[in-house]
């Protein structure tokens, strides 16, 4: 759009067929999965308009990434829920590290358009706190997250993510904006694929150990 190339009522056309569509595979899914569909697009479409007003716009792009695992529970599972009727942990648990995950890229990515933001009066983290402040914040939520991996599913393997996560929290007082946001991508990229690993090949979550997880429900 702002390149001309595409017009707003084509973009919004394209929207709505998308969305439509959207909402047509979850009924496809299960009953659950549809009736969460227009939570996923108001946080989704949302995303875009929350810098206008809130400098925690980057919680909600968080949040936006936060529902795909929550979503590929339901989708496998077809309800929160254990056959004992109580409420599972895991899937929420994933969500909120990858909620912080997010969070925290989003705002390193902001202190390099934070200028931008300024001129704009556009909402962000680092045009309210400064990028030092913002640095500092962005190590904490990924600490938080290494935390939320670790309770997710224990063993030497995820204290190894973790000890990553404090690595990163140090780096922070050392690094400037550049270097700490390169440096920090790879250190979070390893977070990430290793505990994807562990979960896959190693055992390590107590849902996976759990064949019934892989059990569709209906």
């Amino acid at each position: 759009i702002p390149a001309g190339r595409l017009d707003a009522s084509t973009v919004l056309l394209a929207t709505g067929i998308c969305a439509i569509g959207f909402v047509v595979m979850t009924a496809a899914i299960n009953p659950l999965a549809l009736k969460l569909s227009p939570v996923v697009l108001v946080v989704i479409l949302g995303y875009s308009w929350t810098k206008r007003f809130t400098s925690l716009c980057h919680l909600v792009l968080g949040l936006g990434l936060a529902l795909a695992p929550l979503g590929a529970w339901v989708a496998i599972r077809g309800t929160f829920f254990s056959t004992e009727n109580h409420l599972e942990a895991t899937p929420w648990i994933l969500a909120g590290a990858v909620m912080l995950w997010t969070a925290g890229f989003d705002i390193l990515y902001s202190c390099l358009d934070v200028d931008f933001d300024r001129n704009l009066q556009l909402r962000s983290i680092p045009a309210r706190l400064g990028i030092s402040a913002a640095l500092k914040l962005a190590a904490l939520l990924h600490l938080g997250m290494g935390l939320a991996l670790k309770r997710a599913g224990g063993g030497w393997h995820l204290h190894r993510r973790v000890t990553t996560a404090l690595i990163a929290l140090a780096i922070v007082f050392i690094a400037d904006v550049d270097a700490y946001v390169t440096i920090l991508m790879g250190l979070a990229g390893m977070i990430v694929i290793g505990t994807i690993e562990h979960f896959l090949y190693e055992g390590g979550s107590p849902a996976i150990e759990d064949e019934r997880m892989f059990e569709i429900s209906g």
